[in-house]
């Protein structure tokens, strides 16, 4: 689950129709239907609530995508492969997926490897994880885990 999460994350950073369709008609769409009467701090905390709601029903979305590319015998490397070449252009975009994929228990070890030795060495996985990630996630769907929280 950890991991189709995050997958869902990164498509809506990475994939443009899934961001521009986050970005132009769902966080629109969420922000139309709150009443701006009241605190900010009660608004924030209803529209970040709507929009991890929204958010969920997109990982489910994403879970089923996944479950089709599996049951068409597709393995999880030809997953890595594939998302590498359409989403791994950038140091950034090729740490955010080994991240991902470090989620599953049964990684694609040698095409990580191949993954991982294509970052620079600041760039790789070097992450310190605080209490307070959760809430960090929680905040917005779209966040990705920075390179140092």
């Amino acid at each position: 689950v950890d991991f189709i999460v995050y997958l869902a994350r990164i498509l809506l950073n990475y994939d443009s129709a899934s961001a521009s369709w986050w970005q132009t008609e769902v966080v629109p769409a969420v922000d139309a239907t709150l009443s701006p009467n009241g605190d900010a701090k009660t608004w924030q905390q209803m529209r970040a609530a709507k929009l991890r709601e929204i958010f969920a029903d997109y990982t489910a979305s994403v879970e089923i995508g996944l479950r089709r590319y599996q049951e068409e015998g597709r393995r999880k490397s030809g997953l890595l492969k594939k998302l590498v070449d359409r989403y791994g252009e950038t140091q950034e975009g090729r740490r955010q997926l080994a991240l991902a994929f470090t989620l599953l228990e049964d990684q694609p070890l040698e095409l990580l490897s191949s993954l991982l030795s294509s970052l620079q060495l600041d760039t790789r996985l070097q992450a310190v994880f605080s209490p307070a990630l959760s809430d960090y996630l929680a905040m917005d769907p779209t966040r990705l885990l920075p390179i140092i929280q």
